[in-house]
């Protein structure tokens, strides 16, 4: 099916021409240097994925290696988002992209801005380590993700991707493969750098950039001492800034979608529900005809009713009673602009299409956050005893924030948030009780909807510290066949989330409640008292103004708002010892050896404050705090490298033979224990030239302390009840008989560097297949499902509770509109499988074909994915995610690739970085039950998927270095570099996405800023 697009694209001859002149170029070629595959002269060093030291450049496992020339070349000033850009495999709800990631349900339970990137390898369970340890995870990912952006940019002289399962050698979460951050070091001299960068499509500041940073060094023989900071600003983007974030509906069934997605809100001021009906306010602006918001099919539109008419001493209960309302208001007088008493509507409207009708971006929502980094880093070694000790130590502090806003907060029902408005409250038109106590079934009163629209914008700042202190000491044994490496590790993240302009439930409700006086303006005065001990004015939920109104007062407002909060500390340490050894020499060279133990402590706590854990926070999810929990974790592992043949041994079939086995066995205070195992084997079986590798092994991943004993984890997930799409509420506990994850995976490839043939080339292939179960899960639809069909009888019916507040003893309770919450465990149901192959190539034209015009460096690399497919219980199917997005698992394209071309001529280097994504579908409920649909079907087709069509951008740069490689006679201006980029220089624009929650496009995969421009400029002393 084709779609007409939203925006002016490429002309599609000029784009398919351009990727295939590139592909064509480079389709010999992992990107420019990225993976250094060919066999170079090296000194033994540990390398990621092993404990042995090694100086061979191509392992049995493969890994990616961006230096710091490639992330400084891909033009970003984010960690995550120079991953994407330079390793294919970077996508699925896992990555996280810190400076658009809005309002996203996180391991605490709430709804957050956190600034946080997190990363996830082929969108499986990542290792993330700093210098080869671990670093502490995030307390408001609930202890499960380490933010990425707490890594500066300026303090990394490298990043290993291990595409391989590792838990033999780094125990637990190194399922999909490991992220290893590897800081400067070693550093002589001064380098100071600063940036500035814009969108090229306002408006003006809108996510402008600053970024500024200092490293500095000094070493000698025996020390050497490296330190730097880096200072980084982001200016906010505001979702409508770009045409795709807050579409009209119109606009949306142009893209062929028929249902609004969640920023299209069903809460707003001046609307009530009964009798399975929508009434608003006769002076709500959807009513009025010369109104942008008006729906159509409504008459009766009065702009004196600000507030509704009460009638003292009358009551208006059941499905009837709107109607009920209107026609004793007409009985008394009430007559609409250009009606007669006989025909008026009366002061609230049937309006049975304003459902989801309100556009919240419209409010100034926030599209990428502002932000602001500080952060500091240093490392030192001295060699006490030359060769034998060693010290060694590393520091890292990271200060940052995150701003962003969502619209004001919501009211979708005054039983959600313990709110209760008395009969008596002058403003109630229904002459009962409203809220917590209210009757029930055909005693239950309208369903009053409203929004806290004169607060303002909720506004979410989030603050974080991150700190890591490596100390250890490393040396050899007598001889460097025995060597020693003992470390201790201590790292700590602190969090806190406020949300600024939420309503004080507690007061609200003590506004609402009249004292029977006035005061000289004529308003009725409530219970709530102002600091000097005044009644304040009574606040009035029934209007309808959508933005800032004067029917309540400012003193009233300023009472209630509050500032919420939900602040975590995570902390990680341990201590670790390896032990080095060479002690056999075999016919093929030494048996090397490794073998250590580790003892690790983790611990999370979260806090928040009274109003959110009361569920007196109208318009924010409940959240709870979680007491200090903690989880000990000991290991034992081993590791040995067994040559078998070597080149000069000539055996025929085996130029070069070698294995390397590895195994950890791993004890959790709770979680049990795990022992895994990991083979692999390099084979040259002719020559230098093919390098045949594989890799077999068994990996864990602990139950984290929040899987274990966290509290209700809060969610408004999207189910299917009936055949009725929608939203509701979800509580998840943790669950301590929680016992390991399991994976099994394994993988082989070849690596071919043909110089006999093509000099400077080297192509790699390796296929990789990684199963996975005992996955805990939080599946909403299950738990509907079983509802719905059982009842009572459901093992999930202890947890369900009804919104009209009747106990529940029949399955026809079970509906989108008469859910209130769900409560039950997280449940070990969950399994995984996954394959694919990723292809790579880098080629440097020899310089004899390009004398006198520089170095040209051509590299290409690809993930292609046959299977990526979930299982979220053993009753049901697995489900095949691979070229879908879903809301469920994000974007899985079938493929990605990453082009790249490097000219280095005399001063200049120019540098081009292509992306290209194939199109994908959202198959919004067609996929089946773990859909969680946002919008469902397409309008003209709804056994079809959404289409979403192919992505392809291009970033360029452009930098001349004053006196590069000169030695001799430099001058106070060489060892300068300035630079100019444009990344996505073809302007391409984000495709819609049918099921996207936010923007209407995945924010964390496509890129919704456009074309952006940066200057840098760099002096190295």
């Amino acid at each position: 099916m084709n779609h007409p697009p939203l925006h002016k694209t490429p002309n599609c001859v000029c784009k398919t021409t351009l990727l295939t002149g590139l592909v064509a170029l480079l389709a010999a070629s992992p990107v420019l240097a990225q993976t250094s595959n060919a066999p170079t002269e090296m000194k033994p060093t540990v390398v990621t994925g092993s404990l042995i030291p090694t100086a061979e450049t191509v392992g049995p496992a493969p890994v990616q290696t961006l230096s710091a020339a490639n992330i400084e070349q891909a033009g970003t000033a984010d960690t995550l988002l120079t991953l994407r850009k330079l390793v294919p495999g970077f996508t699925g709800s896992g990555n996280y992209l810190g400076s658009v990631n809005n309002n996203v349900n996180i391991g605490a339970g709430f709804q957050a801005f956190t600034g946080e990137s997190y990363a996830q390898i082929r969108n499986l369970p990542t290792l993330v380590l700093l210098n080869g340890q671990r670093i502490v995870t995030s307390a408001l990912s609930g202890g499960q993700a380490v933010d990425l952006n707490s890594i500066p940019l300026a303090m990394i002289e490298r990043v290993d991707v291990l595409k391989d399962g590792a838990s033999a050698i780094y125990g637990s979460d190194a399922i999909g493969g490991v992220i290893n951050v590897i800081t400067r070091k070693n550093y002589d001299g001064v380098e100071l750098s600063g940036r500035w960068g814009f969108p090229t499509e306002g408006p003006k500041d809108h996510g402008v950039q600053y970024q500024a940073s200092i490293v500095m060094g000094s070493s000698t023989e025996t020390t050497s001492f490296t330190a730097g900071a880096q200072f980084f600003e982001q200016a906010p983007l505001y979702t409508k800034d770009r045409a795709i974030g807050s579409m009209s509906a119109a606009q949306l069934e142009a893209q062929n979608i028929g249902v609004p997605p969640a920023y299209f809100s069903p809460s707003f001021p001046g609307k009530v529900q009964a009798g399975g009906h929508i009434y608003l306010l006769a002076s709500s602006p959807f009513a009025n005809p010369t109104d942008p918001h008006f729906l159509g099919g409504i008459t009766g539109y009065n702009p004196a009713v600000t507030t509704p008419p009460v009638f003292a001493g009358q009551t208006f209960t059941g499905p009837n009673a709107v109607v009920n309302y209107n026609n004793y208001a007409i009985s008394q007088g009430y007559v609409a602009p250009g009606f007669t008493a006989a025909n008026t509507p009366g002061p609230y409207l049937l309006a049975d299409n304003a459902s989801a009708v309100l556009k919240t971006t419209d409010y100034g929502t926030t599209t990428i956050l502002d932000q602001d980094r500080r952060q500091f880093w240093a490392n030192a070694q001295h060699e006490v005893f030359k060769d034998t000790l060693t010290f060694y130590t590393d520091f890292l502090y990271s200060d940052n924030a995150a701003t962003g806003t969502l619209a004001p907060s919501p009211v979708p029902s005054l039983l959600t948030y313990n709110t209760t408005i008395p009969a008596d409250n002058p403003y109630n038109p229904w002459g009962v009780l409203l809220g917590q106590g209210q009757g029930t079934g055909a005693a239950a009163p309208p369903r009053v909807r409203s929004r806290f629209v004169d607060f303002g914008d909720r506004t979410f700042v989030s603050l974080s510290d991150t700190f890591q202190w490596v100390g250890g000491i490393k040396g050899n044994i007598v001889t460097p066949d025995y060597s020693y490496d003992i470390s201790y590790d201590y790292s700590q993240a602190r969090q806190e989330q406020q949300t600024r302009n939420a309503p004080n439930g507690a007061l609200l409700n003590q506004a609402f409640i009249p004292i029977g006086a006035t005061n000289a303006q004529g308003q009725p005065l409530s219970t709530l008292l102002d600091s000097s001990g005044n009644n304040l004015p009574i606040y009035n939920i029934f209007g309808a103004a959508l933005g800032h109104s004067a029917i309540n007062s400012p003193a009233t407002l300023n009472a209630l708002n509050a500032t919420l909060f939900t602040w975590g500390q995570s902390e990680l340490w341990s201590a670790q010892g390896i032990f080095r050894a060479s002690p056999i020499e075999l016919p093929a060279g030494k048996l090397e050896f490794a073998a250590g133990g580790q003892y690790i402590d983790e611990s999370l706590q979260l806090e928040v404050d009274g109003l959110s854990s009361g569920n007196l926070a109208p318009g924010l999810n409940v959240a709870v705090p979680f007491p200090h929990s903690r989880r000990t974790t000991a290991a034992g592992f081993a590791e040995a490298k067994i040559p078998v043949t070597r080149p000069d041994m000539e055996v025929p079939a085996a130029h070069f033979l070698e294995f390397d086995v590895a195994g950890r066995y791993q004890t959790f205070d709770p979680g049990g224990d795990k022992a895994v195992p990991k083979i692999g084997v390099k084979w040259q079986p002719l020559d230098d030239q093919l390098t045949l590798r594989g890799s077999y092994n068994q990996g864990f991943i602990a139950p984290s302390i929040f899987n274990l004993f966290g509290p209700a984890f809060a969610s408004n997930p999207n189910v299917v009840i009936n055949g009725e799409a929608g939203q509701v509420q979800t509580e998840v506990t943790g669950n301590p008989s929680l016992k390991p994850q399991n994976s099994e995976q394994f993988g082989f490839g070849a690596v071919i560097t043909p110089s006999h043939f093509v000099k400077n080339l080297t192509i790699s292939a390796d296929y990789y297949h990684v199963t996975q179960d005992h996955i805990p899960v939080a599946d909403a639809q299950a738990v509907a499902n079983s509802l719905a069909s059982l009842g009572p009888a459901s093992p999930f019916a202890p947890g369900f509770t009804t919104q009209d507040g009747l106990p529940f003893t029949s399955a026809s309770q079970v509906t989108i509109d008469n859910w209130l919450n769900a409560t039950f465990p997280w449940q070990q149901n969950g399994k995984l499988r996954t394959d694919g192959i990723d292809l790579a190539a880098n080629y440097v034209i020899p310089t004899e074909w390009t004398e006198g015009y520089g170095k040209i460096t051509l590299g290409a690399i690809a993930d292609y994915k046959f299977h990526y497919e979930i299982q979220q219980s053993p009753t049901l199917p697995y489900v095949d995610y691979t070229g879908t997005f879903t809301p469920f698992q994000g974007t899985i394209p079938e493929w990605s690739l990453n082009l790249n071309l490097a000219w280095e001529f005399k001063e200049f280097t120019f540098v081009v970085n292509a992306n290209y994504l194939p199109s994908i579908e959202d198959p919004g409920t067609l996929i089946g039950p773990y859909s969680q649909p946002e919008q469902g079907f397409t309008i003209n087709n709804p056994t079809q998927p959404f289409h979403i069509p192919d992505y392809f951008t291009i970033d360029m740069q452009l930098s001349y270095e004053f006196g590069k490689g000169k030695v001799e006679g430099r001058k106070w201006w060489d060892g300068t570099k300035l630079t100019v980029g444009c990344l996505n220089v073809t302007d391409e624009k984000p495709p819609v996405i049918s099921d996207a929650v936010e923007d209407n496009t995945d924010k964390n995969v496509y890129d919704i800023i456009g074309p952006f421009i940066y200057f840098e400029i760099t002096k190295r002393f």
